[in-house]
C-alpha cells in the first residue's frame, strides 16, 4: 500500500485560506441576495458614503491579505505552481473574462447589472434595490462598487454629488480589473484639471481599459482616440479610431486623412461637435483655410466667422463677412471681385454663419451621448443612457 502524501504546511495554509475565502464569499453572497426592507435613500447613502464602513472593510481586507502574502515565500509559490495543471493563454483569458452581455468580472456580474438597470425600469423597488446593491458593495463586488461611484459622481438617487469620493469607488472596482471602472478613472482624470500630468495619466487608464475587452458602445475606443488626438499622437489616435463607431474619432480622421474630400471632413467634424466637444470649430476653420485655393463657396470665410462668433458673440457678422470676402478674392487670383456679386456673396456668408451656429447648437443639445459622463457598466449604449437621463439633475450638461 502506498503511503498517503501529506502536503507541506505552507501548502495546507494556502488551501485552508482558499476554502475559508470561498465560504466567506458564499455567506456574503447569500446575505446580499436577501431582500431588504424599505428604508429611505438618505439612510442608505449616509450609511454607505459617510459612515466609513467601506474604508474599514478595505483596511481589514488589506491587513488579512498582507498576513497571508507574508506567509507565502517564492519557494512555496514555485512548489504550488509546479503541481497545477498547465493551461496556455490563462493570463489573457482572465484579463478578458466576460459574463453575459456586459463586460463584467464577477460570477454574478450580469445579475448585478440587471439589478442596476432595474432601478430605472421599476422605481417602486428603488429603495430595496439600492439596499441590495449596498450589500454587494460591502462584499467588494466590483460591478456594485463602480455603480455607486457613478451614482455619487453624478448625484443620482438622492446621493450628494462628490467627484473625489466617486473616484475612490472607481479605484476599488478597478483593482479587480473591471473595465468600466478603469474607463471612469480615465474620464475623471482627463477632466480633473490637475495640470500637465492629467492627460498622460488619463491615457494610461484608457489604454488599460481598451486592452481588457471590446466595448460595443464604442465609448472606450472613442475616448482613447480622442485623448491621443488631444496629446497630438495621430498614429495612436487613428489606431483606436480604426473600426470604432464613436463620433469622437471624426476629429483625428478629419485632421490626418488628406484623401478624404473637404465635404467629408467637414461632415466628420460637425458630427464630433454634436457629442459636446468643441475641437471641431477651429478645425473647420483650419481645414477650409487649407483648401481655400480650390474653394468657390467661401467656406473659409464661413467657418472662420463661425469660430470667431462662437467665442465673441458680440461681433458684427456682416462687417467681418465683408472683410473676409475682400481678403478671399485677393488671395484667390481666379476669383475676381465682382461688384454686382459682392453683396450677394457677403449676405450668403453672414446668413450661413447664423444658420450653422443654430444647427450645431441644436445638434449638441439633442445628442444625449455625453462623452464626459462616467458609466454604470459597459457596454453602455445610447438606449441605456436614455434610461438614466430622468435621474440626472437638470443642470447636467
Amino acid at each position: 500500500m502506498k503511503e498517503k502524501m501529506t502536503p507541506p504546511p505552507r501548502i495546507q495554509l494556502i488551501a485552508q485560506t482558499c476554502v475559508l475565502a470561498m465560504l466567506c464569499f458564499a455567506a456574503i453572497h447569500a446575505q446580499a441576495q436577501t431582500p431588504a426592507s424599505g428604508s429611505s435613500n438618505t439612510g442608505l447613502f449616509s450609511d454607505l458614503f459617510q459612515g466609513g464602513q467601506l474604508e474599514t472593510l478595505m483596511q481589514k481586507n488589506q491587513q488579512q491579505n498582507a498576513s497571508v502574502a507574508n506567509s507565502v515565500t517564492p519557494e512555496v509559490v514555485s512548489e504550488t505552481q509546479s503541481k497545477l495543471p498547465k493551461l496556455t493563454g490563462l493570463t489573457d483569458f482572465i484579463g478578458k473574462i466576460r459574463y453575459g452581455t456586459h463586460n463584467t468580472v464577477s460570477q454574478n456580474g450580469e445579475q448585478v447589472v440587471t439589478l442596476i438597470r432595474s432601478l430605472t425600469t421599476d422605481p417602486t423597488k428603488k429603495d430595496s434595490i439600492l439596499h441590495e446593491l449596498q450589500l454587494l458593495v460591502k462584499a467588494n463586488n466590483p460591478e456594485a462598487l463602480n455603480f455607486f461611484g457613478f451614482v455619487i459622481a453624478n448625484g443620482l438617487f438622492g446621493a450628494t454629488k462628490n467627484q473625489a469620493r466617486a473616484v475612490e469607488y472607481f479605484k476599488y472596482a478597478a483593482a479587480a480589473n473591471y473595465q468600466p471602472a478603469i474607463y471612469n478613472l480615465a474620464i475623471n482624470t482627463a477632466y480633473s484639471g490637475q495640470g500637465k500630468e492629467t492627460l498622460p495619466r488619463a491615457i494610461t487608464y484608457i489604454t488599460r481599459a481598451s486592452s481588457i475587452a471590446q466595448d460595443s458602445s464604442f465609448r472606450v475606443c472613442g475616448f482613447a482616440s480622442f485623448l491621443y488626438y488631444r496629446q497630438g499622437d495621430m498614429i495612436s489616435a487613428k489606431h483606436y479610431a480604426n473600426g470604432c463607431g464613436s463620433a469622437l474619432v471624426g476629429l483625428p480622421i478629419a485632421v490626418s486623412d488628406s484623401t478624404l474630400s473637404l465635404t467629408k471632413r467637414i461632415a466628420l467634424l460637425r458630427t464630433s461637435i454634436g457629442t459636446g466637444v468643441t475641437d471641431g470649430y477651429p478645425l473647420l476653420e483650419r481645414l477650409s483655410r487649407d483648401s481655400s485655393d480650390k474653394d468657390n463657396q467661401y467656406l473659409f470665410c464661413k467657418y472662420s466667422l463661425l469660430n470667431r462668433s462662437r467665442l465673441q458673440p458680440q461681433l458684427v457678422l456682416h462687417d467681418l463677412a465683408e472683410r473676409c470676402y475682400d481678403q478671399f478674392t485677393h488671395i484667390n487670383q481666379h476669383e475676381k471681385i465682382d461688384q454686382n456679386r459682392r453683396p450677394q456673396a457677403i449676405g450668403g456668408i453672414t446668413s450661413f454663419v447664423a444658420t450653422e451656429k443654430i444647427e450645431l447648437d441644436q445638434l449638441r443639445s439633442s445628442n444625449h451621448f455625453h462623452y464626459a459622463w462616467s458609466v454604470p457598466y459597459l457596454p453602455f449604449p445610447q438606449q441605456d443612457v436614455d434610461l438614466f437621463l430622468p435621474f440626472f439633475p437638470k443642470a447636467t450638461p
